[in-house]
């Protein structure tokens, strides 16, 4: 028995001579270890993933517990049957500047932003053909800082905003205006006009020019 296990680790001795060191594992081995290595890292990814997705729920959780103010984007913008109109004009240097003035009248908030387009028509409704042009807002033309939301004018109820205009070279006395026109979604919001506060005509043969600002909040 000896004997037979001698020669037996002779055998196996010569053939491990006879087999050249491998550097590189076999295919193999290299296989079961990429499939070990990517179970260890899809798990991880997954703890992970969990984890920051539990974080996000509790952040949103946190902040919708407190209570915060409707984001203007939120409240709706104005139509024109939520808005009551009126002008504020008066004359100088032969033009007739100042303001039309919009009210909220309903019971919600309601938003404007930009210039409207603004018409001065007869008592027949006809609107005159009147050159329209922008100006610059009240607050900007005085110096003063903008308004908090600017662009945005949110109006709470019984709110008010303004729009600066300034007419000039009216060179139709005949034709008497009977109300200011104020577009808006909706329709249109009218405010009385005084017929007796007409430009003078400086310029016969040029149109009259009418310059409207953009909606701010009332002072």
């Amino acid at each position: 028995m000896p004997d037979l296990e001698d020669r037996l680790r002779d055998v196996l001795e010569r053939r491990a001579s006879s087999v050249a060191p491998h550097d590189v594992p076999p295919p193999g081995m290299l296989r079961r270890a990429r499939r070990r290595a990517a179970l260890v890292f899809g798990g991880a990814a997954l703890v992970i993933a969990v984890a920051a997705t539990g974080s996000v729920v509790g952040v949103r959780a946190v902040e919708g517990s407190g209570h915060r103010a409707a984001s203007p984007s939120l409240v709706r913008s104005c139509r024109a049957g939520d808005l009551t109109a009126k002008t504020e004009l008066q004359g100088a240097t032969g033009s007739v500047f100042g303001s039309i003035v919009v009210t909220n009248r309903t019971n919600h908030a309601c938003t404007l932003t930009g210039w409207p387009n603004v018409q001065i028509a007869d008592s027949d409704n006809k609107v005159f053909a009147i050159k329209e042009l922008s100006t610059a807002p009240w607050w900007q033309q005085n110096g003063q800082p903008r308004p908090r939301g600017w662009p945005v004018v949110t109006l709470a109820p019984r709110a008010a905003a303004v729009v600066r205009v300034s007419w000039a070279n009216w060179c139709h006395p005949s034709q008497a205006p009977a109300g200011w026109r104020v577009e808006l979604r909706g329709g249109t919001v009218v405010a009385r006009a005084d017929p007796g506060n007409l430009p003078i005509c400086s310029g016969p043969g040029y149109p009259s020019i009418l310059q409207v600002g953009p909606f701010e909040p009332r002072k």
